[in-house]
């Protein structure tokens, strides 16, 4: 491979270009990665690979927040992500319910994001789901959400393209969202086949919420300890932006938070494997 800042060639494995000290950007998608695309009849789910590799997680453009720094090496195993946030048919085939019809009947819609799920509401869907299908799904990590945005760890400032007069091609937001929640699928992918990961809807991580990457982990293990001693133990992380939120918000290296039993309107969930 060759390092995208010196232009010269390193072996495949480096993570740092031994010529300049570039930090290199993860395997091309091509590459290793945890099987093919995974399908799962149980609640119609569709499950694309993510690739093994390396990246820089978060803002390598210097014009985020302080919460998205500093900018730090993250190795990711391989795993499946759904090409898709849950759907409202997919929860009530598990669940029962349609929250989203609480908000009115703008936001109802089988193929529509689910919505109005608090982080302790789709613990509950994913324990039901897994007794179910016999499976191990889970929220998806903060760095395994980045990394699989960025179309594993290119520097896309949103998910599949950092133009920001391309981003209406790739995400539903308060520019072209008419101001409702939308169908899944509807724009066009990033580079790994997922779709929706900017704009839409907020998903949930399984991590803790912490004010900066200060002692993250170097891998893309949840990052699950509370070092504020403060009742922070409660915040959850948010990631992608939503329809009624601007282009700034739907960048994939912007992180928002909310405590786990907060619900609303623009608040929805994607599986990880």
């Amino acid at each position: 491979m060759k390092c995208p800042a010196c232009q010269r060639s390193v072996p495949a494995e480096s993570l740092f270009c031994m010529f300049c000290g570039r930090a290199l950007p993860a395997a091309d998608p091509g590459g290793p990665a945890s099987g093919g695309v995974l399908t799962d009849p149980t609640i119609d789910l569709e499950l694309v690979p993510v690739p093994e590799g390396s990246f820089r997680m978060g803002n390598i453009w210097e014009d985020g927040g302080l919460d998205e720094k500093p900018v730090h090496l993250v190795r990711v195993a391989a795993f499946h992500l759904a090409r898709f946030p849950v759907t409202q048919a997919q929860w009530q085939a598990v669940m029962g319910t349609n929250p989203a019809a609480s908000s009115g009947e703008v936001f109802i819609g089988a193929d529509k994001p689910v919505v109005n799920v608090s982080w302790d509401d789709a613990g509950e869907f994913i324990k039901r789901l897994n007794g179910i299908s016999g499976e191990c799904y889970r929220l998806p990590s903060e760095a395994e959400w980045e990394y699989a945005a960025r179309s594993g760890g290119k520097d896309q400032k949103w998910a599949g393209t950092s133009e920001e007069k391309l981003l209406p091609d790739y995400a539903w937001y308060s520019a072209n969202s008419n101001g409702r929640l939308q169908p899944v699928g509807q724009k066009e992918p990033n580079g790994l086949g997922l779709y929706d990961l900017s704009g839409n809807i907020w998903e949930w991580c399984q991590d803790l919420w912490h004010p900066n990457y200060e002692g993250a982990p170097p891998d893309s293990a949840p990052w699950l300890n509370d070092v504020s001693g403060s009742g922070a133990g409660r915040r959850r992380v948010l990631r992608g932006g939503s329809w009624n939120f601007n282009a700034l918000n739907a960048r994939t290296t912007y992180r928002d938070w909310n405590n786990s039993d907060y619900r609303f309107f623009v608040i929805g969930l994607r599986l990880a494997r």
